[in-house]
């Protein structure tokens, strides 16, 4: 009884650091760019500017040359795939991870169950707010990719920039691709989130600049995470 309470202790006491965990962690990424040199904010400045920005200018070609090979084929592969970029398996594989590793007091098997619920909801909230305030029509309503209406919380197809899908589908891609350092099996993991990225397109859901500004973000916070991993690690050890 004694043992049993202990651990039900002990599984408290992770939850609770967890959750403490999660809000420096969040501190800490907000922080993070007024750490930047000079040098590094006019690599970010030009980098958007001349690259990201440049996209927006090739969104309706490529969208007419997507829509143009729709097929059967096509079709099967890309709704195959649909799923892996909704809110439900995110989930899911969170509950998985965290709570198996709590159970059976795994740690390695619980990091992967936080690591997904981190990055999804640090580059969740990132992603909610820039669509709110971008306000981008989405390419189905068919009036251009250059039509904004800022300040907004809905309906849906006026939320189109930064694709929530393509983020999400990141999101497991980038903690997956994390666990092994090789190159077959990170590509495997980035294969799939790139998949479901030209499936938003294929669908008349997003833009190109949507799917690469959400790739961006959540890519990003990875490797911050994963950067986060390691310091942590150096400190325990």
């Amino acid at each position: 009884m004694s043992n049993n309470r202990d651990k039900s202790s002990n599984r408290s006491s992770l939850i609770k650091d967890d959750f403490f965990s999660l809000l420096k962690d969040a501190s800490a990424l907000v922080k993070a760019p007024l750490s930047w040199t000079r040098k590094t904010w006019m690599m970010i400045f030009t980098f958007f500017i001349f690259f990201f920005i440049s996209i927006f200018f090739i969104d309706n070609n490529l969208r007419a040359w997507i829509l143009s090979k729709r097929n059967p084929f096509f079709d099967s592969i890309f709704s195959s795939f649909h799923l892996y970029g909704k809110v439900q398996p995110v989930l899911i594989l969170f509950l998985v991870f965290y709570l198996t590793g709590l159970l059976f007091q795994k740690e390695k098997i619980r990091s992967i169950g936080y690591n997904i619920f981190q990055l999804f909801i640090y580059s969740g909230i990132i992603v909610t707010i820039l669509k709110s305030l971008i306000g981008r029509w989405r390419p189905f309503n068919g009036v251009g990719a250059y039509y904004f209406t800022p300040f907004v919380l809905g309906p849906n197809a006026r939320l189109s920039l930064p694709s929530g899908d393509v983020a999400i589908a990141f999101v497991l891609s980038s903690v997956f691709a994390s666990l092994y350092d090789n190159i077959l099996w990170k590509s495997f993991w980035y294969f799939i989130a790139v998949i479901t990225a030209i499936g938003r397109i294929y669908h008349d859901q997003h833009w190109l600049s949507d799917v690469l500004l959400s790739t961006l973000i959540t890519v990003s916070i990875g490797l911050w995470q994963n950067h986060r991993i390691q310091l942590k690690s150096k400190t325990v050890n």
